[in-house]
């Protein structure tokens, strides 16, 4: 055999093997001591950029639980705070009802009941200004989608909500008017059916009499009858009907045997003057007394008796120089008085206002006013409204509804009871403020919620009212409180519901869900990346006596090259 010492190739081999070995070893050190079977790119360099992704996803899911977690504990924080406004609505209820019982209360008791719902008001809107989570605002209006109306009837809509319009710029446009109408019922003394309703809100309102108009009236004392008129001597005495100046009657010398007679003569005589016909009603009563009244109603109505030359006046029963005036009408409408200086017997108009100067015009009967309460049943003006282009739906003045646009978002709206016919277009802006939440681990996962704002001013609706004006010092005004809270209940019932919906369908089965996806991610992610320790260990036994035999190896390859030595002795 050769025997060579400047190249040891059997140790060289050694060597190699035993590098390699302890390469091996040392990764199968790594993954034991770190559990990992991808400790460095070089590893595996397809399961580290694919395992990188899985880790980085399921970190965001774990990032996205936690986001979920904090949208529902605002959300409890929202309804936490509605379940009190709940509260208080009822307590304004309870209290609306017992301000009605007004045979058992005075004034003292339901001026308590006033104050008390005040103090509750107050209460709602300080719930509704300072509910908030962290810094962020919940109930005051800034967490929803806003509606803003410009220009100058911007006014007439008194209400926008649940708002899904897009953000920007919007038109309504408002065609097809139909006038108001309404019916009266009940026998005041009104004709059945209204004339020209301005402003009036849909639905029954209360007209009440609470003083008729009258003539001016004067009744004399007893006539002693075989009453000897002479010409000339006692046929003469003056009469001022309604201020139109003081015309001289002068009666037919005769005896007057009846009242009737002596009635019909004086009649004749006026009905013949400048006063003319129609003027004033003279009457025989069964107690032989003259009755003097003026068909004109009113306070401007009157009679003013002065004497002739022999003052015929003391024959008829009546003092000299009396007078007597009419009496206005006291019509109140919705608890607004108006006086009434002359009401006609029949088919003549009279126009009643409410507090807000809202009006009616209403047609006399015959026979005029009586005193007593009637209905006002008010079927609203209409009007179709569309949004941006889209079908129109028919509104009524002072009700709610909603309108959509043609890819079917939409916006709750109130109109006013002053539509005219001509404000055809209003421009309006929303905003969406609402809520916006992370709930995935990659990007535009997420999810919105709108919390309207619950201040007394908009609890209610524009039909029944709203709470902040609640009134319940008379008896209509704590019976029309109920229709109110009622309605503002069901409001607050709906948002509270739209909270929970959210938070138990959107965000509790999310976070769920996400749990599910971050257990199967970090499953995959660690089948790529960890050790399978019961192989590592066998294959670092392996190594361990691999790397023991091959630096046993070099040791005797090594050695070999000495044995030359034995030839140089």
């Amino acid at each position: 055999m050769a025997l060579r010492i400047n190249f040891n190739d059997t140790a060289f081999n050694a060597f190699r093997n035993l590098q390699k070995t302890d390469g091996m070893f040392k990764s199968s050190v790594g993954r034991l001591s770190s559990g990992l079977r991808v400790v460095t790119a070089a590893d595996d360099p397809a399961g580290l950029v694919i395992s990188e992704s899985l880790r980085a996803q399921a970190e965001g899911l774990g990032q996205a639980i936690r986001n979920s977690n904090d949208a529902i504990n605002m959300v409890k924080t929202a309804e936490g705070a509605l379940n009190e406004v709940h509260t208080l609505l009822r307590q304004i209820r309870t209290l609306a009802l017992h301000a009605a019982n007004t045979g058992a209360n005075d004034s003292v008791a339901i001026a308590a009941d006033q104050n008390q719902i005040d103090d509750a008001i107050t209460s709602i809107n300080r719930i509704a200004n300072n509910t908030q989570f962290s810094s962020k605002k919940l109930l005051d209006g800034t967490a929803a989608n806003l509606v803003q109306f410009t220009g100058s009837n911007a006014s007439l809509v008194t209400n926008a909500g649940s708002n899904t319009l897009a953000d920007g710029s919007h038109t309504l446009a408002l065609s097809n008017y139909v006038a108001a109408s309404g019916a009266v019922t009940g026998a005041v003394g009104f004709d059945a059916t209204a004339g020209t309703i301005t402003g009036l809100t849909g639905g029954t309102h209360t007209v009440t009499v609470t003083q008729a108009s009258a003539g001016a009236t004067s009744t004399s004392s007893a006539v002693t009858l075989d009453l000897d008129i002479v010409g000339g001597t006692n046929d003469e005495f003056g009469i001022n009907v309604n201020g139109g100046g003081v015309e001289n009657i002068t009666l037919t010398a005769a005896t007057y045997s009846t009242i009737g007679d002596l009635a019909t003569e004086i009649q004749a005589q006026i009905d013949a003057s400048a006063i003319g016909a129609g003027e004033i009603v003279v009457t025989g009563n069964a107690d032989n007394t003259l009755t003097f009244t003026t068909v004109a109603e009113g306070s401007a109505s009157s009679i003013v008796f002065s004497s002739g030359t022999d003052d015929v006046l003391a024959d008829l029963g009546i003092a000299n120089g009396t007078s007597v005036q009419g009496t206005n009408a006291i019509v109140e409408l919705d608890a607004n008085a108006n006086t009434i200086t002359d009401i006609p017997t029949a088919g003549g108009n009279v126009t009643l206002t409410d507090a807000d100067g809202n009006t009616v015009v209403l047609a006399a009967e015959a026979g005029g006013l009586n005193v007593g309460s009637a209905n006002l049943v008010v079927t609203a003006q209409s009007f179709d409204v569309a949004v941006d282009g889209g079908t129109a739906v028919s509104f009524s003045a002072g009700n709610e509804g909603t309108v959509s646009d043609t890819s079917g978002n939409s916006v709750k709206l109130t109109f006013s009871a002053q539509i005219a016919s001509t404000d055809t277009a209003f421009a309006f802006v929303t905003s969406d403020n609402s809520l916006q939440f992370q709930v995935g681990a990659n990007k535009n996962q997420t999810v919105t919620l709108g919390i309207d704002s619950v201040k007394a001013a908009l609890l209610g609706n524009g039909t029944v009212g709203f709470v902040s004006a609640i009134s319940v010092t008379t008896a209509t005004g704590a019976n029309s409180a109920l229709d109110v809270i009622d309605a503002a209940i069901e409001q607050v019932s709906t948002l509270r519901a739209k909270l929970g919906a959210f938070q138990r369908n959107t965000l509790e089965s999310n976070v769920s869900s996400l749990g599910i996806a971050q257990e199967n991610l970090q499953a995959s992610e660690s089948t790529i990346r960890d050790a399978d320790l019961a192989f590592e260990t066998v294959a670092f036994t392996r190594h361990q006596i691999v790397m023991q035999a091959a630096t046993a190896m070099l040791a005797q390859a090594n050695a070999a090259p000495q044995s030359v030595l034995q030839l140089l002795r």
